[in-house]
């Protein structure tokens, strides 16, 4: 309600006439041979306005510099990061390759490195329990010997 209140009495105050004295030095209306252009639809700001505008021109543009140099440098970054994705993506096929072939080489066929892993540790469980029951009858055997001496 309020808006539409606001905006009513904005579009009254723009159907406003205003007559603004400027001198001529002011004006940028004035064709090389010295008349002048219409001013029906121009836009007018006092000089602090128009300095400022100037400025903020200038600050956009070295905005704008510093955004093409930040982008030039994302773009090398993101091109030397792709150039070491392809790299790193070569090197883990080559190292794949290698290692199907030390397998092929050492036990004459595919082997999956889980089952390996698994067969191991089957092995060194069984010699432990070996040396463990070595180690049991040793004990056993100096644990009879002293009773006997006994």
């Amino acid at each position: 309600m309020v808006s539409g209140f606001q905006r009513e009495k904005q579009q009254r105050l723009n159907e406003v006439d205003a007559t603004v004295i400027l001198r001529l030095s002011q004006m940028k209306h004035v064709k090389p041979d010295g008349t002048f252009i219409p001013m029906k639809d121009t836009l007018v700001f006092d000089t602090t306005m128009l300095t400022y505008l100037g400025k903020r021109v200038s600050q956009l543009n070295v905005e704008a510099n510093e955004e093409r140099e930040r982008h030039r440098k994302n773009r090398r970054h993101l091109y030397r990061m792709v150039q070491d994705v392809r790299f790193m993506e070569e090197r883990l096929k080559k190292s794949k390759e290698e290692i199907i072939e030390a397998q092929y080489h050492k036990f004459g066929q595919l082997v999956k490195l889980e089952d390996l892993e698994a067969a191991l540790l089957r092995r060194y469980i069984y010699e432990m329990r070996m040396n463990a029951d070595e180690i049991k009858k040793d004990f056993l055997g100096l644990i009879r010997s002293i009773k006997v001496m006994e």
